[in-house]
C-alpha cells in the first residue's frame, strides 16, 4: 500500500512539473523580438500577465521597465514606472479636474504599438481602485 502511494504520489509531482514548465516556458519567437528591441539586457523576469501577454520586466538605466509580446513575439507596448511627482501638469490638472475626491496612486509612462505614448494612472477611491489612460498634453484616451 506504501508503495502505491508514493508511486501516486511520485507521479503527480511529475505531472505538475510537466504542466507548469509548459505554462512558463517563453516562446523562443518571443524572446527573439526581445534581444532585437533591447540588446543589452540579460536575463530579465518573465512573467504571462492577465491579458495573456509576456512580459519582460527588467531594469535600464536605474529605471523599472516592463516590456508585453503576444505569443507570437510581436511587441505590444512597454511600461516606465514614473514617480507621480514627475507627472507632466497638464495630466496632473486634468485627472485634479475629473477626479476631484480621488488620488493617483501610481503611474506609468506607455509606449504603445497602437495607442502611441501615454500615461497609465491608477486613481484611488474610498474603496477600489481602477485605471485611467491621458495623452502628455492632459487629454484623456
Amino acid at each position: 500500500m506504501k508503495i502505491k502511494i508514493i508511486l501516486i504520489l511520485g507521479w503527480l509531482m511529475v505531472a505538475v512539473g510537466c504542466i507548469e514548465s509548459k505554462e512558463t516556458k517563453v516562446p523562443q519567437s518571443v524572446v527573439a523580438t526581445f534581444v532585437n528591441k533591447y540588446p543589452t539586457q540579460e536575463n530579465p523576469k518573465w512573467i504571462k500577465d492577465e491579458n495573456g501577454l509576456w512580459e519582460a520586466q527588467f531594469e535600464s538605466k536605474g529605471e523599472r521597465l516592463r516590456a508585453g509580446f503576444q505569443q507570437n513575439g510581436l511587441w505590444v507596448e512597454t511600461e516606465y514606472s514614473v514617480n507621480i511627482d514627475n507627472l507632466p501638469a497638464a495630466v496632473v490638472n486634468a485627472v485634479n479636474q475629473n477626479h476631484q475626491t480621488e488620488k493617483i496612486v501610481s503611474a506609468d509612462l506607455v509606449h504603445h504599438y497602437n495607442k502611441g505614448i501615454f500615461y497609465d494612472l491608477e486613481i484611488q477611491t474610498i474603496d477600489s481602485t481602477y485605471k485611467v489612460e491621458y495623452r502628455k498634453n492632459g487629454m484623456r484616451l
